[in-house]
């Protein structure tokens, strides 16, 4: 903290026993990195917040959603030759170029372009 860092991040806390003693032994802010498949218990934000974090990320959660969901709707198409039936749980083109701010991207472009 003396040399500027903001808060402390440790890799791979086991337990929320060893939140509590990073906690009691360094009164600064600590980082939670809450990775679904990884090493550290995946405790609800409330318990986090009371443990002493105050900042979780989730580097990966919506990643390791995807993938799961391209493999699933890729060995449909495999399957069933179409991804007609899926459609109720796709988003639709819109949304999927909104979800990465595509509208946004392409008003700044312009902007460039008109300039």
């Amino acid at each position: 903290m003396a040399a500027g860092a903001h808060l402390l991040f440790v890799e791979a806390i086991r337990s929320a026993e060893q939140a509590v003693e990073l906690k009691r032994r360094f009164d600064v802010p600590l980082r939670y990195n809450f990775v679904e498949t990884g090493k550290s218990p995946l405790l609800p934000v409330t318990e986090l917040e009371r443990l002493g974090f105050k900042l979780v990320i989730y580097p990966v959660s919506a990643l390791l959603a995807t993938a799961r969901a391209a493999g699933d709707t890729l060995r449909e198409l495999r399957q069933q030759g179409t991804t007609a039936h899926l459609l109720g749980s796709m988003a639709t083109l819109h949304e999927a170029f909104e979800t990465v701010g595509m509208s946004a991207m392409l008003e700044l472009d312009a902007g460039y372009a008109g300039g």
